[in-house]
């Protein structure tokens, strides 16, 4: 017997759901990924996607150029850039794009792929999430990053954290 508790948090609009169960539900475990130090591979429905050294996928943003940011202020909240290690490695193991960094407008330093500057998206869960993938926020469309450093423009099948429409800057 499965029980559902639902708690509802009025004034946030926040849904939150939990469930318990006296029996194991079979689940397909998340994806591993491989981490080569910073970066790392992981297997998802769009095929091998670039991880942060945390197993998130990282992100392109379609308005960036080589070398340049576009992702500023609120949008940071939503797309965090992949910050750069002191010393950027040449290559990695698995990797084939050209690894690099710049230098933010606050003085920090963001890994780039291929040239272009890279973020995770807030709202992936775990290694293998791509909820990011295909979003058009933050004033520009989001694209999960291969290990030859090309952008997937391909659509995820359509799931309740990839089938959200957002708009504006950040939001949802």
């Amino acid at each position: 017997m499965r029980r559902m508790t639902l708690l509802v948090l009025a004034t946030s609009g926040v849904l939150v759901a939990g469930c318990s169960s006296a029996t194991k539900s079979a689940s397909t475990p998340a994806p591993t990924p491989t981490i080569h130090g910073q970066l790392g591979t992981v297997s998802t429905p769009l095929g091998s996607v670039l991880t942060d050294s945390g197993g998130k996928t990282i992100y392109r943003f379609a308005i960036d150029t080589p070398g340049h940011s576009a992702c500023l202020g609120t949008c940071l909240q939503y797309w965090p850039a992949v910050v750069a290690p002191a010393a950027v490695p040449k290559s990695i193991e698995g990797v084939s794009a050209a690894i690099g960094s710049i230098v933010r407008e606050d003085g920090s330093r963001q890994l780039t792929i291929g040239g272009f500057p890279v973020y995770t998206y807030s709202a992936d869960k775990g290694a293998g999430s791509i909820a990011g993938q295909g979003k058009n926020l933050s004033g520009g469309v989001w694209w999960a990053v291969s290990p030859n450093g090309a952008v997937n423009r391909s659509s995820p099948a359509a799931t309740p954290s990839s089938s959200r429409v957002g708009g504006g800057y950040g939001g949802y």
